[in-house]
């Protein structure tokens, strides 16, 4: 077990550990249903190009089916992925592409054991491999790969075990590998169109979150592409969430940011480090945050750019619906100050940001 005081004699502090899924069906509450998603993405260092792809298990309550693609009560398992593209279009002229395939949870190998190694609907990842392919219409998704660490410890955002084993929050979050390389192929394939990306050595990152239901507001970034080389070495990684108490209640923005650099990590290790954190998110399209932690002053700004969001839907086990606004194009501007050396400023074009809302008016364009 890791010594680092954020993280906790008893929870599994390896990215194997950390990925092992937490759906079990002989402990499912039927009142408050289950979510679960491990997901990964990898930035083109060269192009305005991006790959999300993620796996996820979905179970409504008793009481309701998540929507109209689900059956009351019956959990699902489903793969989805993202072809973020801003140059490459097929014939219609559409660029990014996103597809989604769903299955009864019986026909997906989950892990809630070691070794891990998931599958669901042909996708198949153990941690180091991901491959397979994501069919949804005439669009189909194909893709084999291999991740390389760069950083070998998860990030684990809250600093208490009880945050991950008990009811609150509704939503756990962490990062088995938060800063890796990945090698491989893309095929993107859509009516008269095949793009192949041939993958070499672009940075990339893996994560995995569950619990009963997605934070009412919230927004999620990651960044390890930045444009200044000074930035090689700066992995980012943070987020704002509202979160339900009760069935009226909510907190104001809690808001947790961590950076990387060189080894040593730039994270908030006690509650009241996380409490003096800040963050807002503006017109559902740009996240601000500023904490001052662990010897360093952290600052910044992700902003989404509507042509490079893919709308998607992330029903609730209780059937309230999510949007989540997803990019992995998205503009990222940091300031990262240790106490120790001067201050690097860092401009990125290929950083992740997802904003999600139950604001039906978000002026996004929903694709699955």
């Amino acid at each position: 077990m890791s010594a680092a005081p954020h993280l906790l004699d008893a929870l599994d502090d390896d990215a194997e550990g950390w990925n092992l899924t937490r759906f079990d069906p002989r402990a499912l509450d039927p009142k408050k249903g289950h979510l679960e998603s491990t997901f990964l993405k990898l930035n083109d260092p060269s192009s305005p190009r991006a790959l999300w792809v993620k796996l996820t298990v979905f179970a409504p309550t008793a009481r309701t089916s998540g929507g109209p693609a689900y059956e009351r009560g019956r959990t699902v398992a489903e793969t989805w992925a993202i072809a973020f593209d801003r140059v490459g279009s097929d014939a219609s002229g559409s660029t990014h592409v996103a597809v989604k395939q769903t299955v009864p949870v019986e026909e997906a190998k989950l892990s809630p054991g070691r070794p891990f190694a998931l599958e669901v609907a042909g996708v198949r990842f153990d941690g180091k491999r991901l491959e397979g392919e994501v069919v949804h219409g005439d669009a189909t998704i194909r893709f084999k790969l291999v991740l390389t660490p760069r950083d070998e410890t998860p990030f684990v955002p809250f600093p208490h075990a009880s945050l991950y084993r008990g009811p609150f929050p509704k939503s756990k979050l962490v990062s088995p590998i938060v800063d890796a390389l990945a090698d491989g192929e893309v095929e993107v394939l859509t009516p008269n169109s095949v793009r192949t990306w041939r993958v070499e050595k672009w940075p990339a990152m893996q994560g995995h979150n569950w619990g009963t239901r997605h934070a009412d507001t919230y927004a999620w970034a990651h960044c390890n592409s930045w444009n200044e080389p000074e930035g090689r070495d700066v992995v980012f990684e943070g987020f704002s969430a509202k979160v339900r108490l009760g069935k009226a209640m909510r907190t104001p923005l809690v808001t947790v940011v961590a950076v990387r650099y060189r080894g040593v990590r730039y994270e908030a290790r006690a509650i009241g480090e996380l409490l003096r954190g800040r963050g807002g998110i503006d017109n559902l399209r740009r996240w601000t945050f500023a904490a001052r932690q662990a010897g360093a002053n952290i600052e910044g700004s992700f902003v989404l750019r509507d042509e490079d969001i893919v709308g998607l839907y992330y029903p609730n086990p209780d059937g309230e619906m999510t949007y989540c606004l997803n990019s992995k194009l998205a503009r990222a501007t940091l300031r990262f100050a240790p106490h120790d050396r001067a201050p690097l400023l860092l401009t990125s074009d290929a950083a992740a940001l997802e904003i999600g809302t139950h604001d039906a008016a978000h002026g996004a364009r929903m694709y699955v």
